[in-house]
């Protein structure tokens, strides 16, 4: 008597491969949400680096640098989920006098801050007081909806980006 072998899968086998496409896919999804929050993050260096350089057109050609001590925020509206317009910033808005227009909408909301000697914002380090006319710009956002934001800022008196968590929120 010959016994005839059914071909096919055991449950076991079957079992073993969904596990492994599951761990497949855990490690795409988060490599390409890591690509994602890079793309993001970049936008705001980028900008940044836009106002950074619009700031010490600004101060060449006035001898200040554009902004107030009280900060301007602009878009109006923190983006969410989605990308917030640009759109156009009223005049005598230092947004509007810094002449700041990205391609397209963004991520962030971006805010600036200017002012005399003196007058720097009270976490700036000693070394870094007193030594003129000052501007700060920083971009935050909260993708995740978590407890920290999304925070970059850059500030007259180094060339240095600035990436963490904002310096008035206290560490989680």
């Amino acid at each position: 008597m010959t016994q005839r072998r059914e071909r096919g899968f055991t449950l076991i086998e079957l079992m073993i491969v969904v596990v492994i496409v599951g761990i497949l896919s855990v490690i795409a999804v988060s490599g390409w949400r890591k690509h994602v929050i890079a793309a993001r993050n970049a936008e705001a260096a980028t900008q940044l680096g836009m106002i950074r350089a619009a700031q010490e057109t600004y101060f060449q050609a006035y001898g200040q640098y554009c902004g107030l001590a009280n900060p301007t925020a602009w878009p109006a509206v923190r983006p969410a989920q989605e990308k917030a317009p640009w759109g156009q910033p009223p005049a005598g808005n230092a947004w509007a006098q810094l002449g700041i227009r990205p391609t397209g909408q963004v991520w962030f909301q971006y805010f600036v801050a200017a002012g005399a000697s003196g007058a720097e914002p009270a976490e700036w380090p000693g070394n870094i007081r007193n030594r003129g006319p000052w501007y700060k710009a920083w971009a935050e956002n909260n993708f995740h909806g978590g407890p920290t934001e999304t925070y970059f800022e850059v500030i007259s008196p180094t060339t240095e980006v600035f990436e963490g968590q904002r310096p008035d929120t206290p560490n989680q």
